[in-house]
């Protein structure tokens, strides 16, 4: 099975690599982590906030 996690950092900056753990708590209360997951954003021309 697959899910799909959304997350939303505002203190990066555009052209960094930040890594991250993503922790999952099943149904019993046992947390799983999962990762490091990285990610590099950057700046998209056209969108603003």
């Amino acid at each position: 099975m697959i899910f799909l996690i959304n997350f939303f950092d505002k203190w990066v900056m555009n052209g960094k690599l930040y890594y991250y753990l993503v922790e999952d708590v099943n149904t019993n209360g046992i947390s799983t982590f999962h990762g490091p997951v990285k990610a590099m954003p950057r700046l998209i021309y056209g969108i603003s906030k």
